[in-house]
């Protein structure tokens, strides 16, 4: 948008209403629109791609996400790859190469672009290296610094790096605004109350974004202690109580102070922390969101940091109000 007049998606409008919402307000002064295109069934993407008719195609990875409409991530593959047979042929499809199943998409016809740490990538992150304010890495030897955490944003920064400047955008250009970009709200979004930090990460969760998160934290700089309030991951289907597990378990070898889970799914949480060795007096359930906050307040002091992640329906971001209710005079 430095360089162009540009529509963009609202939020996460990337449903049939989101995206007939966000094309509604095209007209013919946009130069590019950028269109996120989600899916939740079976068909969706190519019922949604053949409506944007988009010219560039850009997947950033295939997770663990509506497992319980496609059971396994070979199927999220091919839904997402349906994006690919609806480009044209003159179009250009931009691929995560360090993704395992992305590394071999198939596109007839499409010309496609990889970005990744992987040899042989068109577009080749490197040089990684965290700063105070956020992460320096180098884009085919380009260098470039984002404000924001997390090795999973260096990845879409460069997606979005490799589109622009296949717009034409130049290197300077694109330095400069991947300098001043924000992440929206509820998206590690850092929020301070009464000396503790708070990572809130509560606008959405399936098991690999979980991890992400729990990086984020884990690299976090930290006076005190460190902890997860983690609310329930849906929409996995038959291996849910699986995924809440082997959240819990990440969470036990990976320098969390304590752990409260909040939900219908929490038990499986707790039980993969107290498998993995974190002891009762650290894994916790809670009731209620204001169960929890007066949990943090018994556990936290001045320095600590604290990350909220959880699927929408668990409105995670509902412990933050409860903590920074009881702790306002």
């Amino acid at each position: 948008s430095s360089r162009y007049k540009v529509l963009k998606s609202v939020k996460s409008y990337n449903n049939i209403r989101g995206l007939s919402l966000t094309l509604f307000d095209l007209d013919p002064s946009h130069e590019v629109a950028v269109l996120e295109i989600g899916t939740s069934h079976p068909g969706e993407i190519r019922k949604l791609a053949e409506i944007a008719a988009p010219g560039i195609g850009v997947i950033t990875n295939i997770g663990n996400g509506h497992l319980k409409s496609f059971g396994a991530a070979e199927n999220v593959y091919v839904e997402k790859t349906n994006l690919l047979d609806i480009l044209p042929r003159t179009g250009t499809a931009f691929l995560n190469k360090d993704d395992h199943l992305l590394a071999g998409a198939g596109a007839p016809g499409v010309k496609k672009k990889f970005y990744g740490a992987s040899p042989g990538c068109d577009f080749l992150i490197s040089g990684l290296s965290k700063k105070r304010e956020g992460v320096e890495f180098s884009l085919n030897g380009n260098s470039f610094f984002v404000p924001m955490e997390g090795e999973h944003n260096i990845y879409n920064a460069a997606a979005a790096s490799a589109v622009a400047e296949h717009l034409g955008m130049r290197h300077d250009e694109i330095r400069e605004s991947l300098a001043g970009v924000s992440l929206t709200e509820m998206r590690l979004e850092k929020v301070s109350v009464n000396g503790v930090l708070f990572i809130n990460d509560a606008y959405n969760a399936n098991p690999d974004s979980f991890e992400c998160a729990r990086r984020v934290l884990q690299h976090s700089p930290s006076r005190g202690r460190k902890g997860v309030v983690a609310g329930d991951m849906l929409e996995l289907g038959t291996r849910s109580e699986e995924f809440h597990r082997m959240t819990g378990r990440s969470m036990a070898d990976k320098g969390v102070d304590f752990l409260i889970a909040l939900g219908g799914r929490a038990e499986g949480i707790v039980r993969g922390a107290l498998e993995a060795g974190m002891g009762t007096d650290r894994a916790l359930r809670a009731e209620s969101h204001e169960h929890a906050a007066g949990m943090i307040r018994q556990m936290a002091s001045p320095g600590t940091v604290v990350l909220l992640k959880g699927s929408r329906a668990a409105k995670m971001e509902d412990v933050l109000k409860c903590f920074t209710i009881s702790c306002t005079p």
